[in-house]
């Protein structure tokens, strides 16, 4: 009798992956699947590979690394029903807490071995390019705009530090671009469906775990359980600094002078008013864009759980 066959698809170059942990996790899904083990060199293989997943009847695809190659994985995965599990070995792993799973990479390969599956909602970003072309992609937890997506950029461009620093590398990098943005005009457009607002950065949230600081949760507001919530930054000022950590801590940000934050919203759009705006899915980079539309994908990805 043929047994199920699943792909593991690792990054070892995440904060807290090791040889000898791939090994270990491998050997524990053996127990229940036919592992395909792969290494991809970028995230555009990752792609390819979840792409072809069901269509070659693979029924588990398994990300081990950080939130980056969990939001990669997932891009191949979305709409086909073959179930993403996730193995957590980066730096915060935001989408394992969002999902409960056990802290460690080799536990959790053992709980995926009893485990179950569910559907979840993602947040559906088009981007629109310059020559008329569009381009999608789904975001697990959040998109940032602006200041938020300049912080990864910044972060991202000095990536080893994450084995050495932790969350506290993604706090350096905030505070640094904070620094850039203090007195900057606004140079984008939000509208959450009640109308343009201007705008210097903006986050967009479907959980309410956001954060790149290790165990701290922050949240834009009030969980909205299978909506969107919105934060918009109108500007941001020095003396913002104790709100916004306050405000992010306890959801309540929209109380923060110069944040709006619009709950249990199922779409937006954001348009550079300027020049293009960096944007963000997930902590991962995606470049400079001009105008997108942002809407909720409901039960568009099967994950175990």
């Amino acid at each position: 009798m043929s047994r199920d066959r699943a792909l593991i698809i690792a990054n070892p170059a995440a904060s807290s992956f090791t040889g000898a942990a791939f090994r270990e996790v491998s050997r524990v899904l053996s127990a229940r699947w036919d592992l395909e083990q792969h290494w991809p060199e970028s995230p555009s293989i990752t792609h390819t590979l979840t792409n072809e997943a069901a269509g070659r009847g693979i029924t588990a695809v398994f990300a081990m690394g950080g939130d980056g190659v969990v939001h990669h994985a997932a891009q191949g995965l979305v709409g086909t029903g073959v179930p993403l599990g996730v193995i957590p070995s980066g730096t915060t792993n935001v989408m394992a807490r969002i999902l409960d799973l056990p802290g460690k990479a080799i536990g959790t390969a053992h709980h995926h071995l009893r485990g179950t599956s569910k559907v979840m909602p993602t947040i559906r970003l088009t981007v629109e390019q310059e020559d008329g072309h569009t381009t999608t992609t789904h975001a697990l937890f959040a998109l940032g705009f602006g200041f938020d997506a300049d912080v990864v950029e910044l972060a991202e461009a000095a990536g080893h530090r994450k084995r050495t620093l932790g969350g506290a590398h993604y706090a350096i990098s905030t505070v640094r671009q904070f620094v850039g943005y203090v007195g900057r005009r606004p140079h984008a457009m939000v509208d959450v469906g009640d109308g343009p607002r201007d705008a210097v950065a903006a986050q967009v949230q479907l959980h309410d775990i956001y954060t790149y600081f290790g165990p701290v949760a922050l949240r834009a507001g009030p969980p909205s359980p299978g909506a969107l919530t919105v934060a918009t930054y109108r500007r941001l000022t020095a003396s913002m600094v104790p709100g916004l950590a306050i405000g992010a801590i306890s959801g309540n940000l929209g109380k923060v002078r110069n944040v709006e934050v619009t709950v249990d919203r199922a779409a937006a759009s954001i348009t550079a008013v300027d020049t293009p705006l960096h944007a963000q899915a997930d902590g991962e980079p995606l470049g400079a864009v001009h105008a997108v539309t942002i809407d909720l994908a409901p039960d568009s990805l099967h994950v175990l759980v």
